[in-house]
């Protein structure tokens, strides 16, 4: 070889070991930058390689037989959906604020509430809130059997609010008829429930449309009974009739009863349900972090097809996190507890070192990209508005 040949080859291997490191330098950046976005993959979807191999097939033959192929139609694609949803946790109201509200006469003005965490609730697509009262009518009371006014239902959907979850441990606090009249009220107001029903022939679960996409909603919450044959609510006995009218579980029963939970969920989706929800009360009381009892029933939510899961009744905020799907590999937001969005819980009013944390909330959100092509959640991102509720004097 000529020392200017070999001298060109040499130059060639150079430029050639420059590109590949230039393409794996390029690679690792690209990597990088992906893992920086806070983002996680919901479900990851391939396009199974028997679509393009019988397209493959007709052109061969068509070549074969030196003939055109025919001419593919391209399916006609629908624009994914970009759909934002909230949540916050215990909207509870005791005593002392039905007494600020009391306007004479009957009249109860909530308004005060919520104007500085109004944009952020009207601002989502679907906002969904824990009633953790009742609208069991007068006389009113707060803890420990809540009777709220019902303006505040109003208040509620002024600030944004699709949704009102029932399915908490103050359901019973006024007995069955208080299930029915809070419906009745929430309703009234404009929200959508679920958790309760009035009649046990009604659907355990709610469908609600958002840009076109269904989405299911699915609450529950858990039983203070230790046994099965004394069911109780807070320690409120349930008669069969009474059970079937809520959506709760039991702790010592829990590998039964979420079967309950699955045709519940299995008849949202039966429904046409495409996204789905799950809200549910659980947890001990402030407690900062998850216990074994809430990490098994949110694992076998995921198992269930449950797309998202939001939680509250621990009072307290508990961190958010996915659960992964051992059998399908989906990626499922979890957030264990929301906190108290509204209440009197505070430093001054709890006598123990968790007051503090009873004043903390959150709004909790969920941005996701809908494909109705491929019937799935493609992107997502959980994050959070952490909230603080101010107690103060006007006049």
């Amino acid at each position: 070889m000529s020392r200017e040949r070999a001298a060109r080859s040499k130059s060639n291997r150079k430029r050639r070991r420059r590109i590949r490191r230039g393409i794996f330098s390029l690679i690792l950046v690209v990597f990088i930058a992906a893992a920086g976005f806070g983002v996680y993959r919901l479900i990851d979807r391939v396009f199974l390689p028997e679509q393009a191999s019988a397209t493959d097939d007709a052109q061969s033959r068509a070549r074969r037989q030196n003939e055109p192929p025919a001419k593919q139609e391209k399916p006609v694609k629908s624009d994914p959906a970009e759909i934002s949803i909230v949540c916050v946790g215990d909207v509870i109201v005791h005593s002392t604020q039905i007494t600020a509200a009391d306007r004479g006469g009957g009249n109860y003005d909530f308004s005060e509430y919520f104007p500085h965490a109004k944009p952020y609730i009207e601002s989502a697509d679907l906002a969904v809130c824990n009633l953790e009262l009742t609208f069991g009518g007068t006389p009113y009371s707060g803890y420990p059997l809540f009777s709220t006014p019902d303006q505040l239902a109003n208040v509620l959907k002024d600030t944004g609010f699709d949704v009102g979850v029932t399915a908490n441990n103050h359901m019973l606090d006024r007995g069955p008829s208080g299930i029915g009249r809070t419906i009745d009220v929430a309703a009234g107001a404009g929200l959508l429930v679920t958790g309760s029903v009035k009649d046990a022939t009604e659907k355990d679960y709610l469908i609600t449309e958002v840009k076109g996409v269904k989405i299911g909603i699915v609450a529950y919450t858990y039983e203070t009974s230790v046994s099965a044959d004394n069911r109780t609510i807070n320690g409120i006995g349930m008669s069969a009739e009474t059970r079937s009218l809520i959506n709760s579980f039991g702790w010592a029963s829990l590998d039964a009863d979420m079967q309950a939970v699955k045709q519940s969920m299995d008849g949202a989706r039966a429904d046409g349900a495409e996204i789905l929800i799950c809200v549910f009360h659980w947890g001990n009381e402030y407690e900062r972090q998850p216990n074994g009892h809430q990490r098994k029933a949110a694992e076998m939510l995921v198992g269930f097809g449950a797309d998202i899961i939001f939680a509250s009744h621990p009072h307290v905020l508990q961190p958010f996190e996915t659960l992964t799907d051992p059998e399908t590999g989906k990626r499922v937001p979890v957030f264990w507890s929301m906190g108290n969005f509204i209440s009197n819980q505070r430093r001054e009013t709890l006598d123990t070192s968790m007051g503090k944390y009873t004043e903390q909330g959150m709004i909790a959100r969920v941005d996701l990209t809908y494909d109705p092509d491929s019937r799935s959640i493609t992107r997502g991102r959980m994050s959070c508005t952490p909230t603080w509720v101010d107690k103060y004097s006007n006049g």
